[in-house]
């Protein structure tokens, strides 16, 4: 199948919105950066990645036009998400996109606002420490109204250390934005450009998915870290958060493992879209509180719980667009 014709209106309204899009992406760029993927993948899969490319530049002016150090993030961001998908998704197993393009989207994230705060004669870690403060603050004043003097002592200094581990754990709330932000725009952008006749390998379905075990290194790391923190670090804590902060970005991969069991399973009972969208809300619910999915997606990169085929690169295989077969 060929691209198809250029139509311009069609035109027009991609190039509109990619702009809107990519200011966006500073602000929310989970939303964002999907939307500005979506039509830049769509001019790109239909050819026009020169006018692709003008859009994500036009969109990243408008978007550092009060924060010059916003093009940092968004003009890789846009570039990559967009006509660097397609490229790629090309060429390799939607996955392995993701993977590279939250790398990605992670660096140029840290990198910006790194730039942004040392302007401001500040830090991530100095704003991070801040944030943190003010909640353990608030918790405290809380805890100074209940209980008994020596009760409210104990718990303010436990909230207290709380807010300490929470100041370290920026990196990984860093990560999980990347991350989150590059599953959505690989999946818009290569719907969006096999819609427009590009020949591009398409996301697997949630139920099929199925990672690496290699996944399970970044955990044996972060544990082994935390091991050794309390003998390396004892001042400076930097190993307890680098071991802290693996774990953290490790167990995405365990709970999208056991969010793909827990759709095949759904699918296999009979339940409809809807039922399956409420049914994944509460799943995920319940590992934010219990890490129950995550465990069992641990326990499927062994046990292949859904019997899936796993000779082509344990990522569930890649679709093929119509268009690439």
């Amino acid at each position: 199948m060929q691209a198809q014709p250029v139509n311009a209106g069609r035109t027009a309204a991609l190039v509109v919105t990619g702009v809107i899009a990519a200011f966006a992406a500073r602000f929310v760029p989970v939303v964002g950066v999907p939307l500005a993927a979506m039509a830049l993948a769509s001019l790109a899969g239909s050819g026009q990645v020169a006018l692709a490319v003008v859009t994500a530049l036009a969109g990243a002016a408008a978007a550092s036009w009060t924060d010059p150090y916003a093009a940092v993030f968004v003009v890789p961001a846009l570039l990559l998400a967009g006509p660097g998908v397609v490229a790629a998704a090309r060429r390799w197993p939607p996955v392995r996109v993701m993977l590279v393009l939250t790398g990605a989207l992670f660096a140029a994230s840290v990198a910006s606002d790194a730039l942004s705060f040392a302007a401001q004669g500040t830090s991530i870690v100095a704003q991070s420490a801040e944030a943190a403060s003010q909640v353990v603050k608030v918790f405290g004043e809380a805890l100074a109204t209940t209980g008994d003097a020596a009760t409210v002592k104990v718990m303010q200094a436990e909230i207290a250390s709380l807010g300490k581990l929470v100041a370290m754990m920026w990196p990984s709330s860093y990560f999980e934005t990347a991350a989150l932000t590059a599953v959505l725009a690989v999946i818009a952008a290569t719907r969006a450009a096999a819609a427009r006749g590009a020949q591009v390998n398409l996301p697997p379905r949630l139920a099929e998915v199925d990672l690496s075990v290699h996944f399970v290194w970044p955990v044996a790391v972060g544990l082994l870290l935390l091991a050794a923190s309390p003998v390396v670090d004892t001042d400076s804590r930097i190993v307890l958060a680098a071991g802290a902060n693996l774990l953290v970005a490790a167990r995405l991969a365990f709970l999208v493992q056991g969010m793909g069991v827990a759709s095949s399973t759904m699918r296999k009972m009979g339940i409809g879209g809807p039922g399956r969208v409420i049914g994944s809300v509460m799943l995920l619910v319940a590992d934010f509180l219990t890490y129950a999915v995550s465990v069992v997606g641990l326990a499927d990169m062994w046990m292949n719980f859904r019997r899936l085929p796993r000779e082509s690169g344990r990522h569930g295989g890649p679709e093929v667009s119509e268009e690439a077969s």
